[in-house]
């Protein structure tokens, strides 16, 4: 399979689909997509993208495929707003990773903590990072979570007093 190249000019500003393509054994590749009407275009290939107003998808019915058989397709992306080929990465970026056997989501290398969006995402030489606020939004995501779990929690206090009231 022969790279594409990718025109950096037509593509700035436009939402874009980024994904890893395995087809490239060698090289860390991604694949980027355009919107075309109601699909999604092959606008080339890179190593290096930055992106803003980012999104994490992973199907899961894609990932259940890929644990079943054993073979890897396209089921994980992130999409956004195409910044251009390069991007900084600094010293307080997140590292990211996804692994369809031990994730259900994109996750911070180390913590595992899963990511659902962010402001800004780099790709550099392959290696994808993220800006902070990514962890935050991530924290955020579990407050609705984690409080639904506290109010049933005091709700099941509550009636386990009632209950030995009762009794």
């Amino acid at each position: 399979m022969q790279l594409k190249p990718i025109q950096w000019e037509e593509l700035q500003g436009l939402e874009v689909r980024v994904y890893r393509n395995l087809l490239f054994r060698t090289q860390r590749v991604m694949s980027v997509q355009t919107r075309q009407r109601k699909s999604w275009k092959l606008a080339g290939h890179t190593a290096n993208i930055a992106i803003a107003n980012v999104s994490f998808h992973v199907s899961e019915a894609g990932r259940q495929r890929v644990i079943r058989e054993q073979c890897k397709n396209v089921h994980a992306w992130v999409q956004g707003l195409c910044v251009g080929e390069t991007g900084l990465v600094s010293s307080n970026t997140i590292s990211l990773t996804y692994d369809p056997y031990r994730d259900s989501s994109f996750v911070e290398i180390g913590s595992l903590k899963p990511i659902s969006n962010c402001k800004l995402l780099v790709v550099r030489e392959g290696f994808v990072y993220a800006s902070p606020d990514a962890l935050k939004q991530s924290e955020q995501d579990d407050l609705p979570l984690l409080s639904q779990l506290s109010l049933q929690t005091e709700q099941c206090q509550q009636f386990r007093s009632l209950q030995a009231i009762a009794a």
